[in-house]
């Protein structure tokens, strides 16, 4: 922004905005002589608010061991999770990907959710976090198991991975068939319709994911 252009701006605030503008923060309440008169005789008097304090929670030695592991697990750029399970859009091959708008961008935001959802987990709840991380394990395998067999499915609105994992694949089948015809975003590809790197990535999420599940599940 210009300097000019700055001035303008700054102008119009004072002028045009801020005399239409009512502000009523505390600040201004104590502050402006006609509020503060009013909240005195009124008796209204804010209470003073410290500025909050950290309270650090201390956890056993074991306990944050396998806290900051996890942590690592989680957001290292190049040991942690690629979370690709969540990217598979994103490494179709182009004649593929074509019909998905914005694909790359999706696929990268979805894995992004996923890493935010897991992190704030973890901090909020250790039991959420294992269930999540449950969740995730079986999502991944059900991916795999798709590549296994030659048929991945990608159906955003259909319970994919419960299906795989349930052994309900002619089920599957059946629905994804009869909406491929009806909604765009259903499809069935087949391991060669992915980019290279993809199903590496994947497997190696699946160790990653089943260590973390056998250790979290460990503590009971």
């Amino acid at each position: 922004m210009s300097e000019g252009v700055r001035r303008i701006y700054e102008q119009i605030r004072v002028k045009v905005i801020e005399p239409l503008i009512v502000r009523r923060t505390r600040t201004d309440l104590q502050v402006h002589p006609l509020y503060k008169d009013d909240l005195t005789a009124q008796k209204i008097q804010f209470p003073d608010v410290r500025k909050p304090e950290k309270i650090f929670y201390q956890l056993a030695p074991h306990l944050e061991t396998l806290y900051d592991s996890t942590i690592r697990s989680l957001t290292h750029p190049t040991d942690g999770l690629t979370y690709n399970r969540y990217r598979a859009i994103g490494f179709l091959k182009p004649y593929k990907k074509q019909k998905y708008k914005k694909a790359d961008m999706i696929a990268t935001q979805l894995a992004r959710i996923m890493k935010t959802m897991l992190v704030k987990r973890i901090d909020s709840s250790f039991h959420a976090f294992q269930q999540s991380i449950r969740r995730f394990c079986e999502a991944t395998d059900a991916m795999v198991k798709m590549f296994d067999q030659n048929r991945v499915f990608i159906a955003p609105n259909l319970p994919v991975s419960e299906m795989i994992n349930d052994g309900q694949e002619d089920k599957l089948l059946e629905l994804v068939t009869n909406l491929m015809d009806t909604d765009p975003s259903v499809d069935i590809c087949i391991a060669d319709d992915f980019e290279p790197g993809f199903l590496e990535g994947l497997k190696r999420d699946q160790r990653i994911l089943n260590e973390l599940s056998k250790k979290w599940d460990d503590l009971g």
